[in-house]
This record gives C-alpha cells, sequence and structure tokens, in this order.
C-alpha cells in the first residue's frame, strides 16, 4: 500500500514537471518569435537583415493560410507588362494556390496549383479562342510562364517574397522613409539600394512597405538605377487563417 502511494506521487511529480516543461518551451517560443514594437522599429531603421528575419520568424509562428487580392505589373524580358489584378487563396502546407485573375489576364484566367498533386502540376483556364476548354495542366515553370511572368506559381507569397528580399541583404543600404497606409492598414516604408552581384555599377532600388499589425510586406516596388519600373507587388483585403482545408483547392471548387 505504501509503495502504491509512493508511485502515485512519484508520477504526479514527474507529470507536473513535464507540464512546467512544456509551459516554460512554449513561453520561450513566443517570446523567441515576438519582438517589441520599438524593437521591430529600430530595426526598420537600422538593421535590415534583422527586420527580415523577425518577420520571417513572426510569418513562420503565425500564419498558416491567407486569401486577398494582388496587384502586380512586371518588366519581363525587356518589355514592362500591362497591370494585373488578381483574386488568391493559399495555403502553406501543402503548398497550395488559387488564383483568378480579374484585370488584364492574359493567355489564363484561373490557375490552381497543389505542390503534389494533379502530377504536381498546375490546373490553369486558357482565355481566348481556348476558353470552351474546360481546364489545361501545364508544369509550373513551363517556357510559357517566363514569357509573361518574372516567376512561377510555385514561388507565390509573402514568405517566398521574404525569402527573394533576403538575397544581397547584408549588402543593402536601408532608408527609414516613415508611416504610411496600404488599403487602410498602418504601415512604415523602408528603401533599400541593393547592389547587383554580378554588375559592380548596377543596382536596385526597392521600396518596401511593412504593415505594422502583421509585420509583414503589403507592397514591395523595385526600380533599376535610372528609375524604371521593374516590378511591383501589392496586397490588399488580406484576410489571415481563414482555416482553408484540402476541399478548398480541388478542381471542381474553382471551376476548373
Amino acid at each position: 500500500m505504501k509503495n502504491q502511494i509512493q508511485y502515485k506521487r512519484h508520477k504526479r511529480f514527474i507529470l507536473t514537471v513535464a507540464s512546467l516543461a512544456i509551459l516554460m518551451a512554449t513561453a520561450i517560443g513566443v517570446n523567441a518569435a515576438e519582438i517589441s514594437h520599438s524593437e521591430f522599429l529600430t530595426y526598420a531603421r537600422t538593421d535590415y537583415p534583422k527586420l527580415l528575419e523577425a518577420m520571417i520568424i513572426g510569418y513562420d509562428s503565425r500564419v498558416t493560410d491567407y486569401t486577398g487580392t494582388l496587384s502586380k505589373q512586371e518588366r519581363v524580358n525587356g518589355k514592362l507588362r500591362k497591370p494585373q489584378t488578381t483574386n488568391f487563396k493559399f495555403r502553406n502546407r501543402p503548398f497550395s494556390i488559387f488564383m483568378q485573375w480579374t484585370k488584364n489576364p492574359g493567355k489564363i484566367d484561373r490557375l490552381l496549383f497543389v505542390k503534389g498533386q494533379n502530377k504536381n502540376k498546375m490546373v490553369v483556364h486558357p482565355t481566348g479562342i481556348a476558353s470552351f476548354i474546360k481546364s489545361l495542366e501545364r508544369p509550373p515553370a513551363c517556357k510559357e510562364v517566363f514569357k509573361a511572368n518574372l516567376r512561377s506559381c510555385d514561388k507565390f507569397g509573402i514568405r517566398n517574397m521574404l525569402q527573394r528580399l533576403q538575397t544581397n541583404s547584408k549588402t543593402a543600404q536601408l532608408i527609414y522613409l516613415g508611416e504610411t497606409k496600404v488599403d487602410n492598414r498602418n504601415c512604415i516604408t523602408i528603401e533599400t539600394i541593393v547592389p547587383m552581384a554580378d554588375k559592380p555599377n548596377e543596382f536596385t532600388r526597392m521600396t518596401i512597405k511593412v504593415d505594422l499589425v502583421h509585420r509583414l510586406p503589403v507592397s514591395v516596388t523595385s526600380r533599376d538605377k535610372n528609375g524604371n519600373l521593374l516590378s511591383t507587388y501589392t496586397y490588399t483585403n488580406l484576410k489571415f487563417n481563414t482555416n482553408l482545408t484540402d476541399a478548398d483547392f480541388t478542381k471542381k471548387a474553382n471551376k476548373l
């Protein structure tokens, strides 16, 4: 009887210690992912690599999916393309994206890509004389894509954008431009001058607007040293963590 009581006490002690360990680990994780508002603004003024790192850590700790509208314009193969607008829904895992063009769709007006599904191809609906076809399957990085776009659909998203911004971030000159608004969201604007490693006399000037609530970039515009537009991307109508499921990324659900 005495041994049973001691065993129960010992078991209770172990469970208590384990629970405390889990709580401490959770607290440490939250503290590692979150920094104060003033510290975030300090990074925005003085330390571009740390600012990007803080945004990536914050994204990874908080964001599972999001929906919204993407407005973009890109210079592709030396030619400035028409501005485009798409409504989209996106999920991190598995990587899932559906896009529907509402302005200047080009050769397709709907696109679905789910990593590991549909033979790992994007499913698209063509426009023009081929619009009677319900859908076609194409590799996400096929030649047709890069005739009209700088990147393929499997590179979509804020997380991928942050990773691209990290390229040459340690050599970038940072300029803090103050507060602004994008889609009625309180934002800050920073500008970076990024030297091009393969062209010593060339550089890219980037204007980045960061949402202060979610601490994520919602607008990124890049220009060459002469001020010519290279690309611009702006996210509006953003809604995070909307509990998107597999059912939201089927061909049937998206009329493909």
